[in-house]
This record gives C-alpha cells, structure tokens and sequence, in this order.
C-alpha cells in the first residue's frame, strides 16, 4: 500500500535551498527497512503497512549565469507506518517496490525533460509543470495497477513477475538516473510566468500536497 506524498518545489533567482526533514532519497544500495516504518497506523485501515513516498523538485541558481534541476525520489518515514507484528521480507519487498515505482517515475521526468524542447524554451516554468502533473497521473495509475495486480503482496506468483518488470524498468531507464539538470538563466529570466527581474529577488512556489489512502 502507498500513499502519495508528492511535492513539487521551484525555487526562483535566490540563493534560499529547500529540503524535507526526515527524508530517505531512494538508492540502488539503501534498501527500506522496517525500522524506517515511524508512523502510527491509519486508524480503520486494514492494510497492514503504508509507504509514504513522492518525487520532489528543487529549482534554483547555482552560478551567474545558470539554473540547477534537482530531482529525488524520497521516502517519508514519519508518514510511513507499519502494524505490529506483520513484519514480514514479503511485505517489506512490497513496500520497497512501491518506492522503486517512485524512483521509476522520477527517471521517466528525468528522460521527459531532457529529451523534450523544455531547456530551449522561455515558457520553462509552464512546460516543466506539465510534465510534472503527466507523470504524476502516471504514476499514480501505475501503482494503482501494482496493488491491484499483487492483491498488496497477497499473490506470490504476481508479486514476483512484478519484482522482475521493475528491475528490468529500473535497468531500462539507467541512464536517466540524473538528480541534477543545469539550463541557461535566461530561460527563467523571461520567461512569462516569472515576474522577478533581479538576482536578489526569490519566488518560492510549492504545489498543494496530494495524497491518496487506499
């Protein structure tokens, strides 16, 4: 089971940084374990755990003359929880292929930014937040169908095709795993959603939460 924890964060022309308390960025070598699990259980569920996971992006200037894209998957472990006593490698696999679906859906941004005209184009802001909001819709579907598919880890023979489809996707998009996109400043500088017209002003713009129970 996952809920959704998707935080989108462009920071403007300002040397201001941004960051998540208590945040897990997914790596291939750091797998969850059920320690990380810090929540309390969601009253009335019957799940027995819960992932809390999202993508988040940090925009920012980092030299004179050009902007950074930083682009992680994280796992929230305050808002992740776990029932005592179903502490199981099963479900733990489980959860963890919910947050590799995250890191997943981060590459596919990743691959959607560098592989579309949106670094050429001065309506950057609008065009990044497009893309953002497709792959969101996607990747929510996506593990949707994951749960769905695997009955929350309940069907052992799914759960397995399942864990082989998201290695393979993960192999598949390698070479998207890029956290940090650098453009040109001016992009920002003109672009017509940007009303800043000097280096020492910050606009910080934070799309609303968005989670999903299931």
């Amino acid at each position: 089971m996952i809920r959704y924890l998707i935080v989108y964060i462009l920071i403007f022309l300002g040397g201001f940084g941004w960051s998540q308390s208590n945040t897990i960025q997914w790596e291939s070598n750091h797998k969850l374990e059920w320690q990380y699990f810090a929540g309390l259980p969601q009253a009335g569920s019957h799940h027995h755990a819960l992932t809390a996971s999202g993508i988040s992006i940090d925009m920012k200037q980092t030299s004179e003359d050009s902007v950074s894209i930083v682009i992680d998957a994280n796992f929230y472990p305050k808002r992740s929880w776990l029932r005592k006593g179903k502490e199981t490698d099963r479900l733990l696999n489980h959860e963890q292929r919910h947050f590799d679906i995250a890191e997943i859906y981060r590459r596919k941004l990743v691959k959607a930014i560098l592989t579309s005209d949106v670094l050429r184009n001065k309506t950057i802001n609008q065009d990044i937040d497009k893309l953002y909001s497709d792959n969101d819709t996607a990747l929510r579907a996506y593990q949707n169908k994951y749960d769905e598919e695997t009955k929350h880890s309940q069907r052992l023979g799914e759960q397995d095709q399942w864990n082989i489809i998201i290695d393979e996707q993960l192999q598949s998009l390698e070479e998207y795993d890029i956290h940090i996109i650098k453009f040109p400043l001016d992009l920002i500088m003109t672009s017509s959603s940007t009303t800043q017209t000097s280096n020492d002003t910050t606009t910080k713009r934070k799309r609303r939460k968005r989670k999903k129970r299931k």
